[in-house]
């Protein structure tokens, strides 16, 4: 009877409660993964969500058997020294925190960079380097602290380390003076595979160290200008790196003055993702000097900055480099059917052109919330720059295949004093690159863009630009550009939008769905003559940010977006 109230007892037991205890700790060990926390930068400490260790030390709580089990793995604890949220605890509790780590290796983290202020962090962070550097296996920290702190956090990380694989590290000022012959741990790190150097650090640290050679991930950003390597020193070097399989090289070598340099080609087979950040001339040198797969993915941001006069042998290797790798990464790479071109001709004269990991109509400005696959960006000056500085670089995707893109995003920002001449070069870019993409059925964008669509020529010769298009998403309804001297408007984008509606509907391309859901206003116009517009549906957010969808031609789109209508508030 015993047994049998025992097998009772068992089946009516949550399965998770019988789960063997090695596949138990599997499970935690997946929940105590840190990389997943949630960014919490200017939240107060009370509004932090759920983060690898707080999930971790609720679930020991749930029931005496997860809590021995859990107790009893160093090797769960030690990859969840988490120094954003330790250092807001008693030292009662992150001394508790450490002593269950046991011998463990450690996986240490910090990315809250504002945590200096607390003037235990700093402290706390140099006791776990100082004490335990010889077990941290990942260390990812950023603290960009600019006080005079007396404590020494170079010290440690000079000494060998047999366990570091993964070495993310952005200290700021805290650099302390380098002795003759130091290096990064000791020139001695056999497990190293990943390194991430982000501000001040200098050269010597790191360019002449062996380890470099077995490394797969490779990243150094806003190195000291008095100490950037050149560009045959960083060919040179990654000529001997066999295994490297993602680099990002922001500002990392001296820029390139010299008309004629003498540069080896190198190859990196492996690569599968490259970010470059330099100067137009120097990025186009250190591109042309690279062999790299057809499906690695770029990302590419060139800036006039730092140029010297320019040169038209310059202009041609800058184009052609770009063009080359432009033209390459479209034609192997068909899978990605997105794309989003971005003009800027106000303060800083640039052009960039972007794909996204997620084939979708809308993305983050900023890419932050979706990977970007492939970027090229260029910069090529102030507001003393006209926009005719910026056509050669248009030439560079005159030659790419978009046959494949459906999804499009452009996004243009015009001065308001835009010489004729421009205006008219602008037109006939905007007309050869909507030509470039006849297989287009989303497009997002602004009405800027519509307006310059309808001053197209419609002729037998002319075919309608973007024939297959099926969504228009609109960040505004507003043409900025034919505001009237008192800054008023009597009809913003209105008569834009009725003329390229009703050009649609002629050429037999009529717009299925207008979405303003997306639309950068606090208050809506007048929007009632899209009823004109029979069987388009139309979405918006109402003033209450909800939803709202209607057919045109029912009333409902008149009764929604007219005179009384106000949108959501940015």
């Amino acid at each position: 009877m015993e047994a049998a109230s025992n097998i009772e007892v068992e089946a009516r037991s949550p399965p998770i409660h019988n789960l063997d205890e090695d596949l138990l700790l599997n499970i935690f060990m997946i929940n105590a993964n840190m990389d997943e926390d949630p960014s919490e930068y200017r939240k107060f400490f009370q509004d932090w969500g759920p983060r690898a260790l707080t999930v971790t030390r609720n679930t020991s709580h749930v029931c005496s058997f997860w809590r021995q089990a859990m107790l009893s793995s160093p090797s769960l604890w030690g990859r969840l020294v988490d120094l954003d949220y330790l250092i807001l605890l008693k030292k009662e509790w992150r001394e508790e925190i450490m002593r269950r780590t046991g011998t463990s290796l450690l996986h240490v983290k910090n990315t809250h960079t504002t945590n200096w202020y607390i003037p235990t962090f700093l402290p706390f962070l140099a006791y776990v380097l100082d004490v335990h550097w010889a077990r941290i296996e990942i260390l990812d920290v950023s603290t960009y602290f600019e006080g005079d702190y007396k404590g020494d956090l170079w010290y440690p990380i000079a000494r060998p380390s047999k366990a570091l694989k993964a070495f993310r590290v952005a200290l700021g000022a805290l650099q302390q003076p380098i002795q003759s012959g130091e290096t990064l741990f000791g020139n001695d790190a056999p497990r190293l595979r990943e390194v991430q150097l982000i501000a001040r650090f200098q050269a010597n640290l790191y360019l002449s160290s062996s380890w470099l050679s077995q490394l797969c991930h490779l990243e150094v950003s806003g190195a000291p200008p008095t100490s950037r390597p050149t560009l045959l020193a960083w060919l040179e070097k990654l000529a001997d790196m066999p295994f490297l399989r993602i680099l990002r090289l922001y500002s990392a070598f001296n820029s390139v003055f010299e008309d004629r340099v003498s540069l080896p080609v190198i190859e990196l087979p492996n690569l599968t993702k490259l970010q470059v950040k330099q100067d137009l001339y120097s990025a186009a040198l250190f591109l042309n000097h690279i062999k790299i797969p057809a499906k690695c993915r770029m990302c590419i941001t060139i800036s006039g900055i730092f140029t010297t006069p320019k040169f038209p042998s310059r202009d041609h290797l800058i184009v052609d480099v770009l063009s080359k790798y432009s033209k390459r990464w479209f034609s192997a790479n068909t899978e990605w059917t997105n794309l989003a071109l971005n003009l800027k001709v106000m303060l800083w004269q640039s052009l960039s052109i972007v794909q996204f990991e997620e084939n979708a109509l809308e993305h983050d400005s900023t890419g932050s919330a979706v990977s970007k696959v492939f970027e090229a960006s260029v910069n090529v000056g102030d507001d003393d720059v006209e926009i005719l500085e910026l056509l050669p670089y248009f030439s560079v995707f005159s030659q790419c295949n978009f046959s494949h893109i459906t999804m499009l995003s452009i996004r243009l920002t015009f001065s308001l004093d835009m010489a004729p001449a421009a205006i008219s070069h602008l037109q006939n870019i905007i007309s050869h690159s909507v030509h470039a993409l006849p297989e287009v059925e989303a497009l997002a964008t602004s009405m800027e863009l519509i307006s310059q669509l309808t001053k197209l020529p419609r002729d037998a010769d002319m075919p309608t630009p973007f024939p297959k298009l099926k969504v228009l998403t609109l960040y505004d309804t507003f043409v900025i550009r034919e505001w009237d001297d008192t800054g008023e408007h009597p009809n913003p984008g209105r008569e834009v939008a009725e003329l390229f509606f009703r050009q649609r509907q002629e050429d037999g391309c009529p717009i299925q769905v207008l979405d303003l859901t997306a639309c950068e206003y606090s208050t809506s116009p007048d929007m009632s003559y899209l009823e004109n517009v029979e069987g388009m549906k139309v979405k918006w957010l109402d003033s209450g940010g909800s939803r709202q969808e209607a057919i045109c031609g029912s009333g409902r789109v008149a009764q929604g977006l007219g005179q009384n209508f106000s949108a959501r508030k940015m």
